[in-house]
């Protein structure tokens, strides 16, 4: 008689109707629920389980479960992964993902449907890479930030902590981020981003 394949429980922090299709394309988790502070999000297939407060219940509740960052707002990335704890991250790839062997992906990390990362890419902890993101060859990201739907990185390029790059940028071979920095959607940025500045347009301009 076969065995029934046990799944590993995981709750959706924050509302993110991608994040459950992602969840339900894998067949190694079962969503126990969501953690919001609005009780309302909760359906009959995804129930509400309560707030961030209430995480040590809930994993009292349900053995060995995981949380799923799904904000894309960077610094709450930063304060949910401290208080929730990096040990207790799912790490989410999708199986029409490409990442290479030679790739390093963290823990809390998300790898949507389309994204492709080249080898020796090193990525930190609850890094979000949403739909059709590419990374070339030789990029770091740092932890906690999150690469827009159709942006790019095209070799050689690192990316800071909490660092937001907007939908279909382009961020050229060589430039470095640094922290807290924002590249807007559609930027193409050639040249270095300071910590904590905005830069925007073709060229990438700050702000």
């Amino acid at each position: 008689m076969a065995r029934t394949k046990s799944l590993q429980p995981v709750a959706i922090v924050g509302q993110e109707k991608d994040i459950g299709d992602l969840l339900e394309s894998l067949d190694t988790y079962e969503i126990a629920g969501v953690i919001d502070i609005d009780a309302s999000v909760g359906t009959s297939s995804v129930p509400y389980l309560g707030s961030d407060e209430d995480w040590g219940k809930i994993k009292s509740r349900y053995t060995g479960i995981k949380a799923v960052l799904a904000p894309d707002q960077t610094k709450l990335r930063y304060n949910l992964v401290n208080h929730y704890g990096i040990e207790n991250l799912a790490q989410l790839i999708s199986v029409h993902s490409y990442c290479s062997r030679h790739s390093n992906i963290g823990l809390g990390c998300i790898v949507q449907r389309g994204v492709t990362i080249m080898s020796d890419v090193i990525i930190h902890v609850a890094v979000k890479m949403n739909l059709g993101v590419t990374i070339h060859h030789d990029c770091s990201i740092g932890m906690c930030s999150v690469l827009a739907p159709g942006s790019r990185l095209l070799g050689n390029v690192a990316i800071g902590q909490r660092v937001f790059v907007g939908a279909s940028a382009v961020i050229l071979p060589g430039c470095k981020v640094g922290d807290d920095a924002t590249i807007g959607a559609g930027a193409v940025v050639n040249r270095d981003v300071d910590s904590n500045t905005t830069v925007a347009g073709v060229p990438a301009r700050t702000l």
